[in-house]
C-alpha cells in the first residue's frame, strides 16, 4: 500500500515536471520567434533603400509588427521566468 502511494506521487511529480518544462519551452520558443521578427524589421529599417521602397502602409504594418513582437516577446520571457520560479515560490516562502 505504501508503494502505491509513492508510485502515485512519483507519477504526479513527473507529470508536473513535464508540464513545467513544456510550458517553459513553449514560452522560450515564442520569445525567440519574436526576437527573430524584431531583428528582421530592424535590419529592414537599416537598409535605407529597402525601407524607402516600401509603401507607407507597408512601413506602418512593419512598425506595428515590430511593436507587437517587442511587447509579446517580453511577455513570453517574463512568463517563462514565472513558470520556472512558481514551484520554488510554493515550496520556499520568500523565494
Amino acid at each position: 500500500m505504501v508503494e502505491a502511494a509513492t508510485g502515485s506521487d512519483s507519477d504526479r511529480f513527473v507529470r508536473f515536471t513535464n508540464f513545467i518544462l513544456n510550458d517553459t519551452i513553449f514560452c522560450m520558443d515564442e520569445a525567440l520567434r519574436k526576437l527573430a521578427k524584431i531583428r528582421e524589421v530592424e535590419l529592414l529599417q537599416r537598409d535605407s533603400a529597402a525601407w524607402a521602397a516600401l509603401t507607407d502602409d507597408e512601413r506602418k504594418d512593419k512598425l506595428t509588427e515590430l511593436r507587437t513582437a517587442e511587447d509579446s516577446g517580453g511577455y513570453y520571457m517574463q512568463l517563462a521566468n514565472e513558470i520556472v520560479r512558481a514551484p520554488a515560490r510554493a515550496a520556499l516562502p520568500g523565494f
